[in-house]
């Protein structure tokens, strides 16, 4: 059943107000209101809209590939007991087939003389989903080991050289080692 213009004002007018996409289902989980942030987010226009099941149109899923868009939608029968619904991510496909990950809030509204309404609050976690997935990727790949001690740089000085430090006194014999090793060199 579709609101009545005065019924739905209100609701309306508050689901115009956000920036989060946003829409409300019927008892049968019929789309009877679809604000402009959703029309923006997944390319649906309120008159493309309005009237379909929910589930047909989002067909959403988990990140394990579960439905979670059916008829029988155990979302909306939480929400209808007045149980709080957890926000959850949910893998859809906007107008133009891309896929699209958004968060769902989910609220149980009064609206006079049409019963209770499910509205649904969604926003775009996209990015977000696929810099978790790069982070869990980098994370199961193993990081080779680092290289050992025993190749670090190592001058070359050939066997039997004496090697001193400028500040240390330099021997007969360590001076006459440099100057063979330098008229050998030219």
């Amino acid at each position: 059943s579709r609101m009545k213009p005065s019924e739905g004002a209100d609701l309306a007018e508050l689901l115009a107000g956000t920036a989060d996409g946003g829409f409300a289902i019927d008892a049968e989980g019929r789309i009877v209101l679809w604000n402009r942030a959703a029309e923006s987010m997944l390319g649906h226009t309120e008159r493309e809209v309005v009237g379909r099941l929910c589930c047909d149109l989002l067909i959403g899923d988990d990140e394990n590939g579960n439905r979670l868009c059916c008829r029988g939608c155990h979302i909306k029968e939480i929400a209808r007991t007045g149980t709080p619904v957890h926000s959850f991510d949910m893998r859809t496909r906007t107008k133009g087939g891309s896929s699209i990950w958004v968060n769902v809030s989910t609220l149980r509204v009064s609206s006079n003389g049409a019963g209770h309404r499910t509205v649904h609050l969604i926003r775009d976690v996209t990015a977000t989903r696929e810099i978790l997935s790069l982070i869990r990727e980098r994370m199961a790949t193993p990081v080779p080991p680092a290289p050992a001690a025993e190749t670090r740089y190592r001058p070359s000085v050939p066997a039997g050289s004496v090697i001193s430090s400028a500040n240390e006194p330099k021997s007969d014999s360590a001076i006459s080692l440099v100057k063979n090793s330098r008229s050998r060199a030219s």
